[in-house]
């Protein structure tokens, strides 16, 4: 068996709102901790109807997620459930509203756009 510690409020499974994903094994806490079932049906729901912005981040959110991962496997590592490194994390989510800020500065007809 393999033991892995994880950051509290860390985000398991994150990759299954990413890409297609399929769970193998299992996960035991050794600690309380809290599941929450985020139904991507739902989320899909709340981000068309959200202002046309939050989409945008989010669809540049996801591709830089599945560069990040790409990436990863090009170096011959494995892309697992467990949580993303937390400074990747952040660097993609600002990376992300970076791209979409850009987007709305440069308007419809735009390259960016």
């Amino acid at each position: 068996d393999v033991v892995e510690d994880v950051n509290p409020r860390a985000w398991m499974a994150e990759v299954a709102l990413w890409i297609v994903w399929y769970h193998h094994g299992q996960l035991c806490a050794r600690d309380a901790s809290e599941v929450i079932e985020l139904k991507i049906s739902a989320l899909s729901d709340i981000a068309l109807r959200a202002e046309h912005r939050f989409l945008q981040c989010l669809c540049s959110f996801a591709n830089l997620f599945l560069a990040w991962a790409r990436a990863i496997q090009e170096e011959g590592g494995v892309i697992t459930d467990m949580p993303m490194p937390e400074e990747e994390m952040g660097k993609m989510a600002f990376r992300a509203r970076g791209i979409q800020r850009i987007k709305a500065r440069r308007g419809p007809g735009s390259i960016f756009a």
